[in-house]
Parts: C-alpha cells; sequence; structure tokens
C-alpha cells in the first residue's frame, strides 16, 4: 500500500513529536488561534491529499488499511469544515486543540496510527 508508506512515517514522528514537545506544540496552536488564515494553504492541501488518497484507495474493510481510508476522508473533511466554519467557531475550536490533554491525544492518535501504518506497511 503506497499510501500507509507515506501516511505511517508521517503519522508517527508527528504524534511522537506532539508527545515529546507539547508545549510547542502549544505555542503552533497559539499561533494559528491568534491568526487562522495562516492555517488556509496547509487546509486546502490537507483537502487535496485527501481527495487523492479517497480516489487511489477507498477500501472499507475491517483492518489496519482502513486506517488510510479514514485519514483521507478527515483530511478532506477537516480541510472543508475550516474553509466553511464561521471564524469565531474556528477559533473556539482551536483553542480547545491547544489544551495540554488534546495535544497528547493527538500524539497518542498519531503515534498509534503511524506505528500500525509502519509496521505492516514496512514489516509484515
Amino acid at each position: 500500500m503506497a499510501v500507509a508508506l507515506i501516511l505511517g512515517p508521517i503519522y508517527l514522528l508527528s504524534g511522537l513529536s506532539m508527545l515529546i514537545y507539547p508545549k510547542q506544540w502549544k505555542k503552533v496552536i497559539n499561533g494559528w488561534e491568534k491568526d487562522h488564515f495562516a492555517l488556509l494553504p496547509m487546509l486546502v492541501m490537507s483537502m487535496v491529499l485527501g481527495l487523492i488518497i479517497i480516489q487511489m484507495y477507498s477500501v472499507w474493510e475491517w483492518n489496519v488499511w482502513a486506517l488510510v481510508t479514514v485519514s483521507g476522508w478527515a483530511m478532506f473533511l477537516k480541510g472543508a469544515a475550516y474553509l466553511l466554519l464561521p471564524g469565531s467557531l474556528l477559533k473556539s475550536a482551536l483553542a480547545m486543540k491547544k489544551s495540554t490533554a488534546m495535544v497528547y491525544l493527538g500524539g497518542l492518535v498519531g503515534t498509534a496510527a503511524g506505528a500500525a501504518l509502519t509496521y505492516y506497511s514496512y514489516m509484515a
């Protein structure tokens, strides 16, 4: 699975980064909260990548590869939601994300998903 070969290490490293450096991630999220328009290029790229993943691989089976499909849909829907949400709602969503617990939760989810995809892509 070519997409998992790319997503696995990215998720794994991003998740580990959130777990190791939560204060720095909170600073990044604070910056996004102050200027949510800075997210625009990343959100457009997220939607493009999500649509590419959906078109290349959209299989709904109960196995580790479902993470790829779910990731594609999540990328697309997150980008679309951020573009369509009013600024005040977007800022409040970003404020919730900057809590230490949410940073750690994101790190744990990213690390687990990345470890599973990396393992099954490269080793299994």
